[in-house]
């Protein structure tokens, strides 16, 4: 069993970011913009090319202000604050009748974020993030790579995303995968192949 994690197991709004990013370092919602998407920092963090510190210096650094273990800390709070686990999903995997894993495209600060908060609900040990393959869905190869980590057939995995080029990549291998953007509609799918437990 394999999970996307922002827009399946939660929810990501940026403009919480924007916002507390913008009160905590005296700048303006814009220059956050620019200095974390338009400079590509989020863009290289995700691809595996910066680690978190290296994500939150070159955001920070962009910002104008020094880099540092209390800016760095202020910057990650911000950052992960665009993140909220959607109610009912712990409930939702404690459910399942196997093993859960997460294949998210996704930043080192938020992939240690979302551990922090779902293990042991989901096995990080198998799971396959974007930033520590260097490949994002819906390329072949994050797949591959993530089918590798599990050791599994592909028509043994059942996978759910939100985003229907990313399902039709890992359906294209034979996995079977589908789209989904409520955990409402998580449910029906997982129920309607036998994955959750009564």
């Amino acid at each position: 069993m394999a999970f996307d994690l922002g827009g399946v197991l939660y929810d990501v709004d940026s403009d919480r970011y924007f916002d507390l990013a913008a009160r905590t370092f005296g700048v303006s919602r814009q220059d956050i913009g620019r200095a974390t998407f338009d400079a590509d920092c989020w863009q290289l963090a995700e691809c595996g090319q910066l680690d978190g510190a290296g994500f939150l210096e070159a955001v920070l650094t962009r910002l104008g202000v020094a880099p540092g273990a209390s800016a760095a800390a202020e910057l990650r709070r911000c950052w992960n604050a665009m993140l909220c686990l959607r109610p009912g999903a712990r409930e939702l995997l404690a459910r399942l009748t196997r093993p859960a894993v997460a294949w998210s495209n996704t930043d080192p600060v938020h992939g240690a974020a979302i551990a922090a908060v779902l293990t042991p609900d989901l096995d990080w040990n198998h799971s396959t993030l974007s930033c520590s393959i260097g490949a994002e869905k819906p390329q072949p190869h994050f797949f591959q790579q993530a089918l590798a980590r599990l050791a599994s057939a592909p028509e043994r995995v059942c996978f759910v995303d939100d985003r229907p080029e990313n399902v039709a990549a890992a359906a294209a291998l034979g996995i079977d995968a589908y789209v989904c953007s409520s955990l409402a509609a998580v449910r029906t799918g997982l129920g309607a192949r036998g994955l959750l437990a009564s």
